[in-house]
């Protein structure tokens, strides 16, 4: 598993309740949850796309961050054009050295656990080794 990659979940965009319900699920078995949040400052990473909203979790223990948005903008615009079929998108970081009581085991098994918690296919849409230039949320109305 790479340090940033973004996976995307092949469902409808009606499916979010369920995709949230399924996630919160699995984090509940942490004693965690998502947070949703609208804050503008926060949805300025998915400019130039505008979104309503997303979830996101930030687990220490393991060394992780998701966030979880939809691939359709606002506006109809899409983040990843060609993953049509996947209309939520999750991007993770994985960053032990900013949060050491994690482990590249405790990442990967804990995002895996997600993943399949979910129940829903899944691919990944794209992937970096490079945590500092991180991977930008989507193509912004291209390929």
């Amino acid at each position: 598993m790479q340090a940033v990659t973004i996976y995307g979940f092949k469902c409808g965009k009606k499916d979010e309740k369920l995709l949230m319900q399924r996630v919160n699920a699995l984090l509940a078995t942490h004693d965690r949850t998502t947070s949703k949040t609208k804050n503008p400052g926060m949805l300025e990473s998915y400019e130039p796309l505008k979104i309503k909203h997303f979830y996101w979790n930030l687990n220490k223990e393991t060394g992780t961050w998701f966030d979880i948005y939809p691939n359709e903008s606002l506006d109809g615009r899409w983040f990843f054009s060609d993953h049509r079929d996947c209309a939520w998108l999750m991007h993770v970081r994985i960053d032990i050295e900013r949060f050491p009581a994690g482990s590249e085991e405790k990442a990967e098994a804990f995002i895996q656990q997600v993943l399949q918690a979910t129940e829903l296919p899944h691919v990944v849409i794209r992937e970096s080794a490079d945590l500092l230039a991180g991977l930008p949320r989507g193509m912004h109305g291209g390929a």
